[in-house]
């Protein structure tokens, strides 16, 4: 009984003073290459907008498509297009929010294979 408890004693020491994982900073540099696409800028390892390729396709193509597969049935990026030239930046600011996680995820998605491609 005696070196139950003790095996007990030093598990719950080793539990409770466990460090924490080090945070690496990658999650922090992949959400800032995000915000710099999302505000129609080059990230450092996608440009913006940059000739079709099969290698590194631009954000601007690829986030079109990802947008115009998210819903086919109400043209969203048409829809914000013509919202925009008629001046009613309202509706078009309340389209591209509603299509903003699939616009993250697409420019998520770009950092990671441009990085993955770097480390290989």
């Amino acid at each position: 009984m005696l070196n139950s408890a003790a095996a007990l004693r030093a598990a719950q020491f080793t539990w409770d003073n466990t460090l924490p994982a080090e945070d690496d900073g990658h999650g922090a540099y992949i959400e800032v290459q995000v915000s710099l696409l999302l505000a129609g800028q080059d990230a450092e390892q996608v440009s913006f907008y940059a000739p079709r390729s099969a290698a590194r396709p631009g954000y601007a193509e690829t986030a079109m498509e990802s947008v115009l597969d998210a819903d086919d049935d109400s043209h969203p990026l048409l829809l914000m297009l013509l919202a925009a030239l008629r001046g009613d930046h309202a509706a078009a600011q309340k389209l591209a929010e509603r299509f903003e996680p699939q616009l993250i995820s697409t420019a998520t998605t770009l950092i990671e294979r441009a990085l993955e491609a770097r480390r290989a």
